[in-house]
């Protein structure tokens, strides 16, 4: 399907600046329902990220006699460390479903461009818009990409059937 999203490479990640990323919506070719061009676009990144080389914990030869965590950090990843879109902008042709919002949201994503909106099935601001709603832990930026306020882009290509949510 004509749906596509784009992670661009952080300016603020010095040791990643020239990594991008770009996805597209694979549900009939997989006949996969769950491989929506943003859920891929994210597969893709936790992909690379898991790809990276870790260094290798120091292996503790001497345990004290009454050992206490307090002010130590723990070993291992933590909560909120790991957010896989932290500071990182996504593009794509149409506004994220509600699903996908979700994993947006899930994920830390800074701010959110697209050029259709889904009115249906739509989770940043169609339907509903998940990083408004009471709860939610994170909120991130929403933009419908238009100029003077009209989408000058031939969109014609990018047309989806009323079956379909993005």
């Amino acid at each position: 399907m004509p749906i596509v999203a784009y992670v661009p490479a952080s300016f603020e990640d010095t040791e990643h600046q020239h990594v991008s990323f770009v996805a597209h919506d694979t549900r009939r070719a997989t006949e996969h329902p769950l491989r929506h061009a943003v859920l891929n676009v994210i597969r893709h990144i936790a992909d690379y990220r898991a790809s990276i080389p870790t260094v290798d914990k120091v292996e503790v030869t001497e345990i004290p006699a009454t050992p206490s965590l307090e002010g130590q950090a723990p070993d291992g990843p933590q909560n909120g460390n790991n957010y896989l879109l932290t500071s990182l902008t996504l593009f794509t042709t149409h506004e994220p479903c509600i699903m996908c919002s979700m994993a947006l949201l899930h994920s830390r994503v800074r701010e959110v461009f697209y050029l259709i909106p889904m009115e249906k099935t739509g989770g940043c601001g169609g339907l509903a818009c998940l990083p408004k709603l009471d709860g939610v832990n994170h909120r991130f930026g929403i933009s419908r990409w238009v100029q003077d306020g009209v989408c000058t882009f031939d969109l014609t290509d990018l047309a989806l059937g009323e079956e379909i949510d993005t």
